[in-house]
């Protein structure tokens, strides 16, 4: 599928700060996540959309229920144990 051509118009940094929260979920690249940006403008909207309508988020170009699928299931896996293990970015086995 391809990003319809009023997504495309929109540009966006790879550096943005919405875009580079987006990368940390599985199986978001950088195309992805902007073209998920390109649809919800905000990362407020953007997440909005992932946790209580994922069907409208697996019809953009290049999204799927299955990536839907892992987004929210990556949400799903901090629970309380994870909440209290302070977690040191730096540390490569974090």
């Amino acid at each position: 599928t391809t990003v319809p051509r009023e997504l495309q118009l929109r540009k966006f940094d790879a550096n943005s700060d919405a875009i580079s929260v987006l990368l940390g979920f599985p199986n978001l690249g950088i195309e992805r996540a902007k073209t998920i940006m390109m649809k919800y403008t905000t990362l407020r909207t953007a997440l909005s959309a992932i946790l209580s309508t994922p069907d409208d988020l697996s019809r953009l170009p290049g999204i799927g229920d299955g990536i839907v699928r892992a987004i929210n299931s990556s949400l799903d896996s901090v629970g309380p144990e994870r909440k209290d293990k302070p977690v040191d970015i730096f540390d490569e086995g974090a």
